[in-house]
């Protein structure tokens, strides 16, 4: 009987030892937690503002050169140029974006649209340079686009402004900067569920959304 209750004190002693490890351990793990963090929230901090530095030395430097070519992109893509003459479209888009062009073109012809529509964008309001290479860049700009609607006659039916902005990803082929591929952020609340429907080639291309929005939405150095 003695050794019956030794046994069962001892069992309880061992229990009682096993139950403060245990709890030695869930306060280290806990310790550990909180020092871990804030390094790992750092580290992440650290690393958007090292690419945030990296954009505005980009934009610093390339900014007035792209916000160029975007001009002329917008300009070209809606003129009357390119209506009368479709084939020019080949000069300013490439690949899949190209097709996409002549896709809506034809679709409008086949579906007897009896008017046509003209673009006059302004000047590039505000342009980041996300990355900057020989023959490739992606840049976020913003700029009003002004719509003319005419009748096939000439005359003028409506027109309205819209602002307008996005990630543009530009290649260079034959010397000429032609857009690859194009992703609206004018609304930054939808811009994550936007991302969803876009295709996966233009995912490709324009390659992840940064994490942190506000790289998004802050368009100027």
């Amino acid at each position: 009987m003695a050794g019956h209750y030794f046994d069962k004190d001892a069992n309880t002693r061992l229990r009682d030892i096993l139950f403060k490890l245990f709890l030695i351990f869930i306060s280290i793990r806990m310790a550990w937690g909180f020092l871990w963090q804030p390094n790992q929230r750092d580290t992440a901090r650290n690393a958007r503002e090292a690419t945030r530095s990296a954009q505005t030395n980009l934009t610093i430097h390339y900014g007035e050169q792209i916000s160029e070519i975007i001009y002329q992109y917008e300009l070209e893509r809606l003129s009357p140029e390119t209506d009368e003459n479709p084939e020019r479209l080949a000069n300013f888009a490439t690949g899949h974006h190209l097709e996409f062009l002549q896709k809506l073109k034809n679709l409008s012809i086949e579906e007897g649209i009896n008017f046509r529509l003209s673009s006059s964008p302004e000047r590039v309001k505000h342009i980041r340079v996300l990355d900057f290479e020989l023959s490739i860049f992606k840049a976020i700009a913003c700029l009003d686009m002004s719509y003319q609607r005419f009748s096939l006659d000439g005359i003028q039916l409506s027109q309205s402004t819209i602002p307008r902005c996005g990630i543009y990803v530009f290649f260079y082929e034959n010397d000429y900067w032609k857009l690859a591929a194009y992703f609206e952020t004018t609304d930054p609340s939808n811009i994550y569920r936007d991302w969803q429907f876009v295709e996966d080639w233009e995912k490709e291309i324009i390659g992840e959304l940064p994490n942190d929005p506000s790289m998004l939405q802050e368009r100027t150095p």
